[in-house]
């Protein structure tokens, strides 16, 4: 009976994983809406640097790298793309910055210290300081607001809801233990669920409306929590950096900033982790990561990589195919924090 029961355990592994491999094909329907920085198949990396951030474009079909070296601000955080326009939180400048596709600043927004964006592909969600916001991307003007909570961090949309982190300010001894659920049209506060503690910047949402965040101390292993689309919440995985790819929920763990395990779950069910075994090499994955993401058009997995000495070269763009094996390490500005795929 044992045996049946593990043998049953590895089909399912098994059939998890193929069905992450299942999206292999490439949306050949891609139009590059930013023909005018010079790459056909673009991405852009969010490096916040020393003291300027700047964007690197990568061609992601090639890779191939440019980077764009004009200053677009202090400690730019995550950025997303609407209506052919990209906008990144300017966390040291209050405001959520607006580029063209050329990436030519078109407007700075202002907002109090922005933290997080995300995008239903209508309009631009916005945390900054302690509450939500709406930001038209035609005439880049600030739709509306709602208070989310003392502090707020990251946020993602799903399903007509954008889901905000409410974290706490260093020092700060209680508090900071929930996601709050708006409504994406109104901002009418649907519900606050209560989880771990200290969520943060990272928040990502799966195809059949999964919300997973992660609470983090920095100094500890981070907790990652499900949300489901009845509200249901459960405790879910462990790690610090999560990126959602098909019905597989990839984790990188970095306590304090330097890379412990590389590990992939099921969306659906945390039983035990899927075993894809480039992720155990790693020696060819990042010892300092500081993102994990998935091209939503090819779905190959994407490692930022941070460089402490920043003064002598900047940072690492680590770019796997589907099953997670190296393709190329490509050298991008220093402290690369995010990419963003138009």
């Amino acid at each position: 009976m044992k045996n049946n029961l593990f043998i049953a355990a590895l089909f399912l592994i098994a059939g998890l994983f193929a069905a992450c491999s299942d999206d292999k094909t490439e949306d050949t329907s891609y139009v590059n809406p930013f023909v005018e920085v010079g790459i056909n198949h673009p991405a852009f990396v969010v490096c916040q640097g020393k003291d300027k951030s700047t964007f690197t474009i990568v061609d992601w079909e090639n890779n191939n790298t440019l980077n764009k070296s004009t200053d677009i601000g202090l400690y730019a955080q995550n950025g997303v793309v609407c209506k052919n326009r990209v906008f990144v939180p300017i966390n040291g400048g209050n405001c959520v910055s607006a580029f063209d596709n050329s990436l030519d600043l078109l407007k700075p927004i202002p907002l109090n210290a922005p933290q997080s964006v995300c995008t239903d592909g209508e309009h631009v969600f916005a945390v900054a300081n302690d509450s939500i916001w709406i930001i038209d991307p035609g005439n880049l003007q600030v739709v509306k607001g709602e208070l989310a909570g003392h502090t707020a961090f990251g946020c993602t949309y799903s399903d007509g809801y954008v889901f905000v982190n409410v974290g706490r300010t260093w020092g700060q001894s209680e508090g900071g233990n929930t996601v709050v659920k708006f409504d994406a049209k109104t901002l009418e506060k649907v519900f606050e669920f209560r989880i771990g503690n200290n969520p943060y910047n990272q928040i990502t949402a799966d195809s059949e409306g999964n919300v997973f965040t992660v609470c983090t101390t920095y100094s500890d292993q981070g907790e990652i929590y499900r949300i489901e689309p009845n509200n249901g919440v459960s405790l879910w995985a462990r790690g610090s950096y999560i990126a959602v790819k098909g019905d597989t929920l990839l984790i990188v763990d970095a306590p304090q900033g330097t890379a412990t395990g590389y590990y992939a779950y099921s969306t659906r069910t945390a039983l035990m982790p899927i075993d894809v075994p480039e992720l155990q090499n790693t020696a060819n994955l990042p010892q300092y990561p500081q993102f994990i993401a998935v091209n939503p058009k090819n779905h190959h997995i994407y490692l930022g990589e941070y460089n402490y000495d920043m003064d002598a070269q900047g940072g690492s763009l680590y770019h796997l195919d589907n099953d997670a094996r190296l393709l190329k390490k490509l050298a991008v500005g220093a402290g690369p924090y995010a990419i963003i795929f138009p």
